[in-house]
């Protein structure tokens, strides 16, 4: 797509006929995009984010966005494409240092001593937010900036944006409105108060506070967003940080407070969380408002750790009851954090972050997107189940992922990620899982040794799915046990409630191996979806053996299952065979799907784990 630069000056500005844009593909560098009406039903200087691009090609996707757009809209590039003013990812070689390591756990330690803020990083945001203050008091009386997010919680990579609160000592009863809108001459010239400035609402005092910014020198790529929380976005030159502004953002202080005490709570929480974050920034899962958010996959790691077993973190409900510093978001209160860390008792759970995060990739993975994660209570609830509980508001809209925000009952912290980029995350999640299965991971000195596996590339993706679409095959290596081959047939047809039909198997004497099993099998539920919960309820069970408690899973799983016709979801077969050399015998699963199928990755796991207990 060609582009028709109108002007030169930052933020640079293209004007693009609204149909074209939807779809394409644009040639720019390390940008975000944002769109704003020049004519319709959209208000003035409203603008929508529509993506960010940290690879050499960026889509944009505008979907419903075009609802009430006339002719055109106007792009605007907040950071130009040579600019090296912001990074998304931390830079190549950092990561390519920790990546030297060859032991996985070193590299899973050292990843966040490279890649987080130091302190230098620290100090210059804080310097930055007293340098704010400063401008703003001409203009704001009785007024206090607050860093909040991943500047202040522990998840900062260097170079990422900071977000900043601006609070007043006035409340939503008390704002005020003006027949003409105030300008910073009229507060300079004293016919407005810095009071009456201070009273404004959130909408008024972003627009307000624009106009301020607008005319400093040190402050360019002024961009004011409207939604729910109107914030403002700008550069400034003097300490080099890229802010997002916002104002009376009282849930994010509190948001910000619970990350920073689970971290506190349990040192693994933060560990996880960062990859998960780089992974899905490689991933192209975030940065963006059809994307996950860095609190949304923060939540997902806090439901994964609430369902280990046992528990490493407490549902939030009972951490915002005993924390008067979580409730409060009194994020600069270190003295109430360490008071309050006290009421809690250490996790009796001892994995190893190693552990732990291989243990994500597969949770999710395998995870029944038909239930709603709830933090607050530290479970997953049905669909059916959460708009039947008692304190259900309506309000609350669903999504393809839908994670409750564990303060504001009636907002889906996923409710704006499109279907699209939830399919992406299951992608990602299976191609990850593989990594994890290949014998590269744990080979030290090979090019996909450890977490450099995990970080998956745009380009490689692209290569991958379609690779996998076409990927029908797959072998499993398996303990060799007595009676491998019917346990095997076991394991599937009454552990996992497959259909399956047994075929003769006639040794071929010519052959390496020995064919000791060939099943079909066909399934009609994802038995696999969802068993790490049900398995809850089963374990507390006694006396069951481990086959028979995989069986009690997978007829719960079936009998929850919404299906209202048999319809087949997935066909493969499935050969056990055995061979030996230099006297040691070797036995292995064949699976050939009908069509490839997730399932592959599921089974690569569950089979030689459930054998080992058998």
């Amino acid at each position: 797509m060609t582009l028709k630069k109108l002007n030169g000056t930052p933020p640079q500005e293209f004007l693009y006929a609204a149909p074209l844009l939807q779809g394409q593909e644009l040639n720019i560098f390390n940008v975000e995009v944002w769109v704003e009406n020049l004519g319709g039903s959209w208000r003035d200087n409203s603008f929508i984010l529509v993506g960010r691009s940290t690879h050499s090609k960026f889509s944009v996707h505008l979907g419903g966005l075009l609802d009430g757009v006339e002719r055109f809209i106007r792009c605007y590039c907040v950071a130009s494409e040579c600019s090296d003013k912001t990074e998304q990812l931390p830079k190549a070689s950092a990561v390519s240092s920790i990546l030297t390591f060859t032991v996985i756990s070193e590299q899973i330690e050292t990843f966040s001593s490279v890649l987080s803020l130091t302190d230098e990083d620290k100090e210059n945001r804080t310097a930055f937010c007293k340098w704010l203050e400063d401008v703003f008091k001409l203009y704001v009386s009785d007024h206090k900036l607050y860093q909040f997010g991943s500047s202040v919680n522990g998840m900062g990579f260097k170079g990422c944006d900071l977000d900043v609160c601006l609070l007043t000592n006035f409340s939503e009863e008390e704002h005020v409105t003006l027949d003409n809108f105030p300008t910073p001459v009229d507060v300079e010239t004293g016919r407005v108060s810095r009071e009456t400035i201070a009273r404004l609402s959130p909408l008024y005092m972003t627009k307000f506070l624009k106009s301020v910014l607008d005319n400093h020198p040190d402050i360019t790529d002024v961009v004011r967003i409207n939604g729910r929380c109107p914030i403002l976005k700008f550069y400034n030159s003097k300490h080099d940080i890229f802010c997002d502004l916002s104002f009376k953002n009282q849930f994010s202080l509190q948001n910000t407070a619970l990350i920073i005490f689970l971290g506190k709570l349990d040192e693994r929480f933060l560990v996880i969380a960062r990859i998960v974050r780089y992974w899905a920034k490689h991933c192209g899962l975030v940065d963006g408002v059809d994307k996950f958010s860095s609190y949304a996959l923060s939540l997902l790691v806090l439901h994964f750790f609430q369902a280990r077993v046992p528990p490493i973190l407490p549902p939030v409900n009972e951490i915002a009851f005993k924390s008067e510093y979580v409730q409060n978001g009194s994020i600069e209160d270190t003295h109430l954090l360490s008071e309050d860390l006290k009421k809690f008792s250490p996790s009796n759970n001892s994995k190893s972050a190693e552990e732990l995060l291989r243990e994500f990739f597969f949770y999710y993975l395998n995870f029944d997107f038909k239930q709603v994660i709830v933090p607050a209570t530290g479970c997953s609830v049905p669909v059916s189940s959460f708009m039947a509980q008692e304190d259900f508001d309506r309000t609350f809209e669903f999504n393809t992922v839908s994670v409750q925000d564990p303060f504001r009952l009636d907002s889906n912290i996923t409710v704006a990620t499109q279907f699209p980029v939830c399919k992406k995350f299951r992608f990602c999640l299976q191609l990850t899982c593989e990594a994890f299965q290949s014998e590269f991971f744990s080979t030290p000195g090979s090019e996909k040794f450890g977490l450099s596996s995990i970080f998956l590339k745009p380009s490689f993706i692209s290569k991958r799915l379609a690779e996998l679409q076409a990927n029908t095959l797959h072998t499993i290596e398996v303990p060799s046990i007595p009676n491998a081959a019917s346990k095997v047939k076991e394991i599937l047809e009454y552990g996992l409630l497959f259909h399956c039909i047994s075929f003769n198997t006639n040794s071929n004497n010519s052959s390496d191996s020995n064919t000791l099993l060939k099943l079909r099998c066909r399934t009609y539920i994802h038995i696999w979806h969802g068993r790490d919960l049900v398995s809850e309820k089963i374990r507390v069970k006694d006396n069951l053996s481990p086959l028979e408690r995989e069986h009690l899973i997978s007829k719960e799983i079936a009998a929850k299952s919404d299906a209202k016709k048999k319809e087949l979801l997935c066909e493969f077969d499935c050969e056990c065979k055995e061979s030996v050399k230099d006297n040691e015998t070797k036995l292995t699963v064949h699976l050939n799907f009908k069509k490839a199928s997730p399932l592959s990755v599921f089974l690569k796991e569950f089979i030689p784990c459930t054998l080992r207990m058998l």
